[in-house]
């Protein structure tokens, strides 16, 4: 028999089907030793040397071509990694294996149109792989796991407005982190799309059966040329990573206190908005975390009670980071009925209007239209949980007269 690749990015490769067979095999399936599937195509040979398609798959895919889904053609046009990889060999395997887009192959490379796998076998190809570490290491991808437990476990439904809140504040909070990780921390500038939240992106894959679970994978898969450190790919699993200290304190003040910290920016905003969430969803909750670099994964777990607890302490931390500023002002509108006010800042004639604190409406009540006062304003930033955008509030908490 050829024998496969060696001493190539593919890894340690063994035969798993062989579909199409003459003189050599050629069409396919094998798979490394960590599991990832390559369905394969000959191109060409010549007795001496060998060209071949390597297409990477999951079991998903797979299903879906045994059972006729999907055409060959159709497959190796649109692989699930967006590209494919040529191999040259010999029969012993040496190799040179190089990255190819499907549009730059000739047709006469490709299947038929009409062609599919004609093959009655068992391979283990469930659409469902629900080990995190597997499902990550067969994709290539981070994956992350949900469970949930609503009251009723004999029948795990969720409302889809309350789990889709946890879902877009999860995803919100992910890209606060990467922000974070990407080294440009902010508080009010809407996060950038094309540096980092389509780099953050999760996709939900399937949901399963035990408690409520709910699987999500990062939207791109890594760069099989480069290394998985490197900066072109890390920063979904760095920010997973950050995630993963966030819930491993679960409610421990102390090491919550020091994360956000660190954190600083609007993470601790997004932190709290997904824990609002968990709240309103009335479950504890499971997570599990694997990733392609297998030195990074993990499991968490918190009860409602640990959510309830880690809420306040998040809350606090936000209160204390709170950021107010003083300036001298002219007192342009002031409506206690609606407990509104409008200002304008004398060092640059900017205006500022928002809310009546509690403390500082006595202060309004008997303040004078057009005079000019020592003022303190605190920020509030809100996000509109739809969009992502963020806007800046202002709470007026002292209107102190200067003479």
């Amino acid at each position: 028999m050829i024998k496969l690749p060696i001493n190539t990015i593919l890894g340690k490769l063994e035969y798993v089907e062989i579909f199409d067979f003459f003189d050599i095999p050629r069409l396919f399936l094998c798979q490394n030793a960590v599991g990832t599937k390559y369905l394969v195509l000959c191109i060409y040979d010549d007795i001496e040397t060998y060209e071949w398609l390597y297409m990477e798959i999951s079991n998903g895919r797979l299903s879906a071509i045994l059972l006729k889904h999907i055409s060959l053609y159709d497959a190796f046009v649109n692989p699930e990694n967006d590209h494919l990889l040529k191999v040259s060999s010999d029969y012993d395997g040496n190799s040179c294996v190089s990255h190819i887009l499907p549009d730059s192959l000739p047709i006469d490379d490709l299947p038929d149109k009409d062609a599919f796998i004609a093959y009655n076998g068992k391979i283990k190809t469930d659409f469902s792989l629900i080990d995190v570490r597997d499902a990550a290491l067969s994709s290539r991808r981070d994956v992350f796991n949900f469970h949930f437990y609503p009251q009723d476990t004999r029948l795990p439904e969720m409302s889809i407005k309350l789990i889709g809140a946890v879902l877009v504040a999860f995803q919100n909070l992910v890209d606060s982190l990467g922000e974070y990780c990407y080294g440009s921390v902010t508080s009010k500038s809407v996060i950038s799309r094309k540096a980092i939240s389509t780099r953050t992106r999760l996709n939900a894959v399937q949901i399963f059966d035990g408690s409520f679970g709910l699987q999500l994978k990062s939207h791109k898969d890594i760069d099989l040329f480069a290394d998985i450190d490197s900066s072109s790919n890390n920063l979904i699993s760095n920010s997973l990573e950050q995630l993963s200290d966030l819930l491993s304190a679960a409610d421990n003040e102390k090491i919550l206190t020091e994360k956000l910290h660190q954190f600083q920016g609007r993470v601790g905003s997004k932190y709290k908005a997904f824990l609002t969430e968990l709240i309103n969803l009335d479950s504890p909750m499971k997570a599990e975390w694997g990733s392609a670099d297998k030195n990074k994964g993990g499991t968490y777990q918190l009860s409602k009670e640990e959510i309830a607890r880690a809420l306040d302490i998040v809350s606090k931390v936000e209160t204390e980071q709170d950021e107010t500023i003083e300036l001298t002002a002219e007192l342009v509108g002031a409506y206690t009925d609606t407990k509104r006010f409008k200002i304008k800042n004398l060092k640059d004639n900017e205006s500022y209007s928002g809310s009546i604190s509690k403390e500082a409406l006595n202060d309004v009540l008997h303040a004078e239209l057009n005079g000019t006062y020592s003022v303190a304003l605190k920020k509030i930033i809100e996000t509109n949980p739809s969009s992502g955008q963020e806007s800046i509030k202002w709470d007026l908490v002292k209107l102190q007269k200067k003479y």
